[in-house]
């Protein structure tokens, strides 16, 4: 009896870790993209605005 609740527990607190790892690195994973994203709007904006632009 006093194994198989280890072995519960054991397997409730190893998902409970690799939830956890998994809530940081997708955490992470979004920061990285919404700078990517914003990057490329601000750049495709600047070209959107260089190509209408009458220098000439």
């Amino acid at each position: 009896m006093a194994d198989q609740l280890l072995t519960l527990l054991l397997i409730i607190l190893a998902i409970g870790f690799i939830w956890s790892i998994l809530k940081i690195i997708f955490k992470l994973t979004m920061k990285v993209f919404s700078c990517g994203l914003f990057l490329i709007l601000i750049i495709g904006l600047l070209i959107f605005l260089s190509s209408n632009m009458e220098i000439f």
